[in-house]
Formats: C-alpha cells, structure tokens, sequence
C-alpha cells in the first residue's frame, strides 16, 4: 500500500488511538464477532494507494508492530534466561 503525497501527514494524538484501541476493547468484552472500523478507500494504479483511512491504517500499523515487537522481545529475553538456566544448571549438577 501507498499513502499519496497530498495526503495529509499523519496527526492522530493519543485521545484518538486510545480511542480506537478502547473501541476494539468493548467489542472484545461483548464478545462481538464484528466491529466496525470505519471505511477505507483505495485506488489502485500501479500500486494500490489509499485515499482515505490511512490515520487508521497507520495506527493499526504502528500498533501491531509494538505488539509483535514486544512478543518478541520477550520470547528472545526467555529464551535467553531458559539457556542460561539450563546452561548454569548443567555446570552446577557436573559440580556435585
């Protein structure tokens, strides 16, 4: 996807991502099956450019790759500490 340069820059502060992140919450807790995010409009080119939606698309955007890299920063900060567990259990049962 592409954002077109007459676009405007992106300018959702904090009210409006908690906003949407407090929508998607509610919606979970109903447990509901839909959730209604608002249209997006694309025009396709040589590239598929999105003319209206891209706050949104940014912010979803920047959210799941805070969430993926926190995930996977704690999956290599355990897998680091599960070796150094295993490795200095190994030296400690040699020792005895």
């Amino acid at each position: 996807f592409l954002i077109p340069y007459f676009q405007r820059s992106y300018q959702w502060t904090n009210v409006e991502v908690r906003k949407m992140l407090n929508d998607w919450l509610v919606s979970f807790a109903r447990r509901s099956n839909f959730d209604f995010m608002g249209s997006v409009i694309c025009w396709e080119n040589d590239t598929m450019s999105i003319l209206d939606g891209q706050q949104r698309i940014t912010s979803l955007t920047l959210f799941w790759a805070c969430v993926y890299w926190v995930l996977y920063a704690n999956k290599v900060k355990q897998e680091k500490y599960r070796y150094k567990y295993r490795h200095n259990k190994n030296i400690c049962l040699h020792l005895k």
